[in-house]
């Protein structure tokens, strides 16, 4: 689906916040459906958009069922609550949502929750900041399109309570993509295995090869497998490599640190968190699974990052940022940026999962 079809589509189902560069590269902001990022393109209007947009889906159920499965590249969900943000600013490179509710929280306790979520063009700086001096300096060569933005999403309660975080984003799959998730051995652990697979169906041993402290992951949008890393074992950035049209994701999540410990008294409590530090953890899902009652496949893939559950106090606040960015270039080019990311060449990557 083009951008400019998916963009149609979505302005006719709700309200839609549009963000643009002057590169082309443009992003569609769905506030009433939990602020999510719905799609994007780096190329103008007519260029192919990366968001899945689950379109059976969204006509089945109304606009204000804000938890469906609606797709999108990136949509932050406090553990259980689904919100509608209203828009308090917009420009053409940023969009800044708010809301305040009252759910409960991971213990099933009520209590109110003041929400934030500011979606931003990257501009070189953060480019720089996130992914490196280098990234930055390849994204200005001519005929190279990237399109970035972060979401940085902030939650206060009015009370104790306990509270987890979901970022999630969904992407059209093709029989040509290719997720590498570089690994960290946890030497504390270093007994534990670092990733865990599970699927339905048929075993998905062709699903997944290896590299040197990587995973490489067929995200084709046919057969349903998952793919999970503890948070600790995984490398700060991310990447998916699409062969044929020469697109490269690159994604980077930052979640709250564990609290730093002040007297003794908080001892048990930093040791509590400390444990479910090691909670957190990243997920990789290829969809391909026919639902029941569905005719429709959902041919996508999804990556999330889930924080385990942590302490929040009255007026304290938590801060969770995704970021991604989309660069659509020669082999040449994406070959430089995958060594200088990842450490392998865009042809290991191409012959070892021998597409």
């Amino acid at each position: 689906m083009s951008y400019k079809t998916a963009l149609s589509y979505l302005t006719k189902q709700t309200a839609t916040v549009e963000l643009s560069n002057r590169s082309g590269g443009h992003v569609a902001v769905c506030p009433q459906w939990n602020g999510r990022i719905m799609t994007s393109c780096c190329d103008g209007f007519e260029s192919q958009g990366f968001g899945f947009i689950n379109v059976p889906e969204i006509n089945r159920n109304s606009q204000n069922k804000v938890l469906c499965n609606f797709g999108g590249e990136d949509a932050w969900t406090m553990t259980p609550a689904g919100v509608s943000f209203e828009v308090e600013n917009d420009s053409s490179d940023e969009a800044v949502l708010k809301s305040s509710i009252t759910a409960t929280d991971a213990n099933g306790k009520a209590a109110q929750f003041h929400l934030s979520r500011t979606i931003s063009l990257l501009d070189e700086t953060d480019i720089e900041t996130v992914f490196g001096t280098h990234i930055a300096r390849v994204l200005e060569v001519p005929d190279v399109l990237s399109v970035g933005f972060v979401s940085h999403n902030a939650v206060r309660s009015n009370d104790d309570t306990v509270l987890s975080s979901r970022m999630r984003g969904m992407f059209n799959a093709t029989d040509h993509t290719v997720l590498i998730v570089p690994l960290m051995q946890d030497t504390e652990e270093s007994d534990r295995f670092p990733y865990r697979l599970d699927f339905l169906g048929s075993s998905p041993h062709h699903r997944i090869r290896h590299l040197p402290d990587k995973l490489l992951f067929i995200a084709d949008g046919a057969k349903r497998c998952q793919l999970s890393v503890r948070y600790n074992n995984a490398a700060a950035v991310i990447g998916s490599v699409e062969f044929r049209s020469g697109l490269l994701t690159l994604w980077t999540f930052h979640i709250p640190d564990v609290p730093a410990l002040k007297d003794e008294t908080e001892l048990e409590y930093v040791s509590m968190n400390t444990a479910m530090a090691a909670e957190n953890f990243l997920r990789f899902t290829n969809y391909g699974k026919t639902f029941s009652g569905v005719t429709e496949q959902m041919k996508c893939y999804e990556i999330n990052s889930f924080s385990a559950p942590q302490e929040l106090f009255p007026d304290e606040e938590l801060t969770y940022r995704q970021y991604t960015l989309h660069i659509n270039a020669e082999n040449e080019v994406l070959d430089e940026i995958v060594r200088e990311v990842f450490g392998v060449t865009y042809r290991q990557v191409y012959d070892k999962i021998n597409l």
